[in-house]
């Protein structure tokens, strides 16, 4: 199992023990919603936190899933060739 799988699973046991990382009480502050909704999400796999741990202070902390607001993920780019 590599690093990010370990994280992964960590998270989902951290939740299901009741143990809060400030990242969690950030995103339920972002999100609107209450803490043990968030924490009760995770347990269950309906909510993930996606983490790069070699970027973590590059990367804005984000929750996915069930009962959050919706992400959108872009990447527009331009290209030289035209259609006709």
């Amino acid at each position: 199992m590599n690093l990010l799988m370990k994280e992964a699973k960590s998270g989902e046991k951290e939740a299901k023990s009741g143990e809060i990382r400030e990242e969690i009480k950030e995103i339920s502050e972002k999100e609107g919603v209450p803490l043990e909704f968030l924490l009760k999400k995770i347990s269950q796999g309906k909510v993930i936190v996606p983490r790069n741990l070699e970027r973590r202070e590059e990367v804005k902390l984000v929750g996915i899933g069930e009962g959050l607001t919706t992400k959108v993920n872009v990447n527009v780019g331009t290209s030289t060739l035209q259609t006709k």
